[in-house]
């Protein structure tokens, strides 16, 4: 895909405008005319853009000054990016980020977009086959062809009892040697 943006734009710009290709610009002017919303997201939109007026204004962000919240959506912004350069971003993954669900579908996004920058080819495995429980994906090392089994956990769900997450990733192990990050 090629995208057109001002000359004067950086390469944050264009991660940003990325971000507004992907998440839908008008979903997002949508939501963020409502008065009250708990996805993070949305927040974070909200105060890169500084306020629904500028928000409105989304083609013309080159040069606007940007508060702290900048940064996590940047981060994110990027990682959705590497995962998209790579061809494996997913549908459901942003609908995810969009509608519920948003903090383990962030970390999900960073586990994949830092194996890709770590070298590893992603495939995902099919989500909606429930015959079956399934890691995040499978990555194979492009330099040594190495695989293994990736699974990403949040403690959020389980308050911090890793014990239960580590269980939870083993009780998806398949073939290959896994790997599971876990976010403290």
């Amino acid at each position: 895909t090629i995208y057109k943006t001002a000359i004067e734009a950086d390469f944050h710009d264009v991660l940003l405008e990325h971000l507004l290709h992907l998440i839908d610009e008008n979903w997002l002017k949508s939501e963020l005319s409502k008065n009250e919303t708990s996805n993070f997201l949305l927040k974070w939109c909200k105060n890169t853009f500084c306020n629904i007026e500028e928000a409105e204004k989304l083609q013309k962000l080159h040069g606007k000054k940007r508060n702290l919240s900048f940064r996590p959506l940047l981060s994110l912004a990027y990682d959705l990016f590497v995962l998209s350069d790579h061809m494996v971003l997913q549908d459901r993954i942003l609908k995810r980020l969009k509608y519920h669900d948003f903090s383990s579908a962030r970390y999900e996004v960073f586990v994949a977009a830092t194996c890709i920058r770590a070298g590893f080819k992603l495939t995902f495995e099919n989500e909606d086959d429930r015959r079956q429980r399934h890691v995040e994906f499978h990555a194979t090392n492009k330099d040594t062809g190495a695989e293994i089994l990736v699974e990403a956990k949040r403690s959020g769900t389980y308050k911090h009892n890793y014990g239960k997450l580590i269980n939870d990733a083993l009780g998806k192990a398949g073939n290959y040697p896994l790997v599971v990050f876990v976010d403290v």
